[in-house]
């Protein structure tokens, strides 16, 4: 979500916007992981959680549109922030020197896919887990997750997945 000290500030704003904030502005690509408990359908029926999430995004819209300069990462989140937000945006691309960050071949492959980054539904996780059960076992590698926070439900969810399509699954 957008710093709301952006609307305050009398300061020229230059706000890099990763991404907006998907539970905001994108439908669940499947049910929330754990959706048949109590918890989930007591949710579904709390007006404060629709309250909470239409102010979290009307302050989100205010905040980015008060920048004076928005910044994405790719013409793909460019269009998306003119979707969402109605604004013009720049990109600019990460940094990366391919001098230096290239792939190794004094580095031995470690037989999995690793994948960075939190686990929530919004990340495609379980779509990794079901392409890689498509391989052929012979050829299959393990995925590895490695995560900095996750939705509660999630690891239990994505681990009963790879069970069902017998990928070895690492969550760290």
């Amino acid at each position: 979500q957008a710093p709301l000290v952006i609307s305050y500030l009398r300061t020229p704003v230059l706000y890099y916007l990763h991404e907006p904030p998907r539970y905001l502005y994108e439908p669940s690509s499947r049910l929330d992981a754990g959706s048949l408990s109590w918890r989930a359908i007591v949710d579904r029926a709390d007006p404060t959680i629709h309250l909470y999430r239409d102010t979290a995004r009307r302050l989100d819209l205010k905040a980015t549109r008060a920048a004076q300069a928005v910044l994405v990462n790719s013409a793909y989140m460019r269009n998306v922030v003119a979707r969402i937000y109605k604004i013009d945006s720049a990109i600019c691309y990460h940094g990366v020197d391919a001098a230096i960050f290239r792939p190794r071949s004094d580095v031995a492959r470690r037989g999995y896919v690793p994948s960075v980054g939190s686990i929530q539904p919004s990340k495609g996780l379980d779509f990794l887990i079901e392409s890689l059960g498509r391989l052929s076992e012979k050829v299959r590698p393990s995925l590895r997750l490695i995560g900095n926070s996750e939705i509660v439900g999630e690891r239990r969810y994505l681990e009963s997945l790879a069970g069902r399509w017998s990928v070895d699954l690492r969550i760290d």
